[in-house]
């Protein structure tokens, strides 16, 4: 059995070896992800997380602070990170187009690196081995999987999230080896802030168990319940995430239902998932910001993806299989193989939010499992092999670290800009209706009408029934002065989405001008209840009821609409010149 270091208050770095070889590779992290702090925002997320989110743009405010721990769109259940955007845009502001993205880049590079370190740590406490901790902790912060989840700005989540779960792993393990009231007491506040930065951390207390029972060796006919009893707060308060996550996903409408998505499909594309993350992770090539989810795209249902469904149900026996025939010469592959399988499951699909088939961000943690369980098994430790293929091994592994570093490298540089993201996305896939749709908005905001009216036609051919595009285009068409065109797509819009706020406000604003305010109150009215944060809808709805000389109700709505962006400029000028009460 492994030879776990115990009774060691947070070892450090023990070899001066191990130390350089860290020193290392946090070095050629940051050089890599360097260029990203000189990046622009993305119309991925960032519009609606940052710099087009009052509750964030406006920076640390009380009622800003009071909103991120609120039940709303446009994701899920985040308070802290959501707290640190707005730190963020105190400090560095969040305006697209000039330099203050740079400052939001950083700090997710920061974290990243910290991850790194912390990697090491969590690696060396349970291994008791510093050179496979350290090779670990090099191709995590190297690997470009990793790359959304720190190139992204929106995914401050899943870098911060990940912090505070290797801080509680660490504490965890000094709780075992110490004890104490005050060591839990840690545990369980660390747990509760991994959760607020993510709901990835929900399966945190099953890493516990798995520990417990390997290799810590906590489970015996003496004490056969007592470390699932301390568990139980643990696993309450991922269930209390799960619950407010949930919440947050139905109020933005982005939890596809099984009539849109059956079970079998999604068991399937499961499957295949789990297939396509493990040749990612060996052959990194071909990543780009979105992979469509077959089964959403008409006609990609009845061609089928049997092929990667039983690639991937070949590759989860054999590797269980063989992990299991190895449990007792090689424990620790094992317990990274069940690392890996389990934390995906929250984010492999089964629970479907938007219509990605996968996402190179959610192996961010589960790639840790992978880690653990492969590099304990290479022979690089003092006196576990000779000195010959130990220097071989060295070279391999270094060559491989480099290599990881240059494509890394190479998948940083996309995320330059949208137009940069989502061309890299079309070369990739070039069936991908979400780059075509997200490269059109990037070349609308340049101007580029022409170009980007050809990318949101193309994202239709595709999908026809893509509510985002035939919205899109109805704004292009809006712009243009082409009123009764916008106002066909915006019909298409609701009638693809009936929730689709946008359409409900840009098509209330047509029949307005027609003359038609009942219709227009009624759109506008359910876009206030379907979308909680929509000013736009609670603006225009107190236009019309001041218009009809309802004044107490037109004041309402200037005041929601003042609540929902303290920033609204006109709607504090109407609450000005309505009569006082």
């Amino acid at each position: 059995m492994t030879e776990i270091v115990k009774n060691q208050r947070f070892p450090w770095i023990q070899s001066p070896a191990g130390t350089t070889w860290l020193a290392v590779a946090i070095v050629l992290t940051a050089v890599v992800y360097g260029p990203a702090c000189g990046f622009d925002f993305v119309n991925f997320d960032d519009d609606a997380h940052i710099y087009r989110n009052p509750h964030v743009r406006t920076g640390l405010t009380g009622n800003n602070i009071l909103w991120a721990f609120g039940i709303h769109g446009p994701s899920q259940w985040h308070p802290l990170a959501w707290l640190s955007h707005q730190l963020d845009a105190t400090l560095f502001g969040a305006n697209i187009g000039d330099s203050s993205a740079g400052g939001h880049h950083l700090v997710n590079v920061v974290l990243h690196l910290v991850n790194v370190v912390l990697v090491f740590q969590v690696f060396r406490d349970f291994t008791g081995k510093t050179t496979p901790a350290v090779l670990s902790a090099a191709v995590f912060g190297l690997h470009p999987l990793n790359v959304e989840s720190v190139a992204w700005i929106s995914e401050r989540r899943n870098v911060l999230c990940l912090c505070f779960c290797l801080f509680t792993l660490r504490m965890y393990w000094r709780y075992v080896h110490q004890g104490g009231a005050g060591n839990y007491l840690a545990v369980c506040i660390l747990h509760a802030a991994a959760l607020m930065a993510k709901p990835l951390a929900v399966t945190l207390p099953c890493l516990f168990v798995m520990l417990d029972v390997w290799p810590m060796q906590r489970w015996s006919p003496q004490k056969r319940f007592r470390p699932l009893v301390e568990k139980l707060p643990l696993f309450g308060l991922s269930a209390v995430a799960c619950v407010l996550t949930v919440a947050c996903q139905q109020a933005a409408g982005v939890v596809s239902s099984l009539a849109a998505l059956p079970l079998e499909t999604r068991v399937l594309n499961a499957v295949a998932a789990y297939g396509d993350y493990l040749r990612d992770f060996v052959w990194p090539v071909g990543l780009c910001v979105f992979y469509p989810h077959p089964a959403i795209l008409p006609g990609a249902a009845e061609q089928g993806r049997w092929g990667p469904v039983i690639l991937g149900a070949v590759l989860i026996v054999s590797i269980t299989l063989f992990s299991l025939w190895q449990r007792r010469s090689a424990p620790w592959l094992l317990f990274g193989w069940l690392w890996f399988l389990g934390t995906l499951v929250p984010m492999i699909g089964l629970v479907q939010v938007g219509v990605q088939q996968r996402a190179d961000r959610y192996v961010y943690l589960p790639m840790l499992g992978l880690l653990l369980g492969i590099s304990t098994l290479i022979p690089l430790e003092h006196g576990s092999t000779s000195s010959r293929t130990k220097r071989w091994g060295i070279g391999v592994c270094c060559l491989m670290v480099f290599t990881l570093a240059f494509r890394t490298w190479e998948q940083v540089g996309t995320w330059r800009d949208s137009i940069t993201l989502f061309e890299q996305a079309l070369a990739v896939n070039p069936q991908n209706p979400f780059a075509h749709l997200n490269l059109g908005l990037a070349r609308q905001e340049r101007g580029e009408g022409d170009r980007a009216a050809a990318h949101f036609s193309a994202a239709l051919r595709i999908n026809p029934n893509y509510a985002l595009a035939h919205y899109n285009l109805g704004v292009l068409e809006w712009e243009q002065g082409q009123q009764r065109s916008a106002g066909h797509h915006f019909d298409e819009a609701i009638r693809l989405d009936p929730h689709h706020a946008d359409a409900l406000v840009r098509r209330g604003a047509i029949l307005g001008m027609a003359g038609q305010l009942d219709a227009a109150e009624q759109d506008f009215a359910l876009a206030c209840r379907v979308d909680s944060e929509h000013a736009d809808a609670a603006f225009n709805l107190g236009l019309i009821r001041e218009h009809r000389g309802q004044i107490e109700l037109a004041r309402e709505s200037y005041q929601e609409t003042l609540r929902r962006d303290p920033e609204f400029v006109r709607a504090a000028e109407a609450l000005a010149r309505l009569k006082p009460r």
